[in-house]
């Protein structure tokens, strides 16, 4: 399934409604895609009240969470697989590592091929 910007952008806009700043609504048009690539679009969101600004990662596939297509059942997963593994406090250490040296290219991030080191 192919997903467009309109439809994407709906459902970053359905999740992120109100500024966490100043409470303000946001509008479609202040969210800006900056980068994409197959599974994961990333945006830049300028609250029209006061301007603070976020910066958010959709990851978008074609195959649901584990739990919509299995259920919220724990056990495996369908083909025998496991459920995913949880995120740890050692995955955020290294996502704020990793952001704390990003230089803000999230063409080069999100260019094929690259695997967003820094």
């Amino acid at each position: 399934m192919s997903h467009d910007f309109d439809e994407v952008r709906d459902v970053v806009l359905g999740m992120v409604e109100r500024c966490s700043q100043c409470g303000g609504r946001h509008r479609p048009e202040n969210l800006q895609m900056v980068g994409r690539s197959r599974t994961m679009w990333a945006f830049r969101l300028t609250c029209p009240t006061c301007g603070a600004q976020s910066f958010i990662a959709a990851v978008v596939g074609d195959q649901p969470y584990e739990e919509e297509a299995v259920g919220s059942q724990p056990g495996p997963a369908r083909g025998g697989g496991t459920a995913p593994t949880p995120i740890t406090e050692d995955d955020v250490i290294a996502m704020r590592r990793f952001l704390e040296h990003f230089n803000g290219d999230f063409k080069s991030l999100f260019s094929h091929g690259s695997r967003g080191s820094a």
